[in-house]
C-alpha cells in the first residue's frame, strides 16, 4: 500500500510538471504581436524573438508542440544567421 501511494504521488507530480512545461496551441502562431506565455522568454512577443532570437523559436518548434505559421517560420529561418541577444 505504501509503495502504491508513493507511485500515485509520483504520477501526480509528473502530470503537473508536464502540464506546466507543455504548450499546445490550437493552431500555428501567425501574429508577430503574440505574447509568449511560457518558457525562457515569457512575456516577449514573437516579433521581438524573430528580430532578436530566431534560433529560440526554431528550437521551440523542433522540440515542442509550439508551431509558427509558414510566414513566421520562414522569417525565423531567414533570421537565424543574425547574432542573437542574451
Amino acid at each position: 500500500l505504501y509503495q502504491m501511494r508513493n507511485m500515485t504521488q509520483l504520477c501526480q507530480r509528473s502530470t503537473i510538471i508536464m502540464s506546466l512545461s507543455t504548450h499546445k496551441p490550437t493552431e500555428p502562431i501567425t501574429d508577430r504581436q503574440h505574447r509568449m506565455t511560457f518558457g525562457k522568454y515569457k512575456g516577449f512577443t514573437v516579433g521581438t524573438l524573430l528580430d532578436n532570437k530566431p534560433s529560440y523559436l526554431l528550437w521551440l518548434c523542433d522540440k515542442t508542440d509550439f508551431e509558427l505559421g509558414s510566414d513566421l517560420m520562414d522569417e525565423a529561418e531567414d533570421g537565424v544567421d543574425r547574432p542573437d541577444f542574451d
